[in-house]
């Protein structure tokens, strides 16, 4: 699942939306939120950091939110 979102961010940059939206997007319909989390949380640091790819978990009153970004350094962003 990781390297679902890291191919995924690659393509298009950054993602902002649920865990279950995220998982809709990279077409992975077999892993539950709640263990897409623990992935992404887990294997940051050695998969997504390294391609330059920032992760950040928001918990609002409305809905838990994953934000997902790919950095290419020539910029800043």
């Amino acid at each position: 699942f990781v390297f679902q979102v890291a191919d995924f961010l690659l393509a298009h940059g950054r993602f902002r939306g649920t865990v279950s939206q995220l998982l809709a997007a990279v077409g992975n319909t077999e892993l539950k939120p709640n263990l897409a989390s623990k992935h992404l949380t887990r294997h940051y640091s050695d998969v997504l950091q390294p391609l330059g790819i920032t992760y950040e978990y928001r918990k609002t009153a409305a809905a838990r939110l994953v934000l997902l970004e790919l950095h290419d350094g020539a910029d800043g962003h």
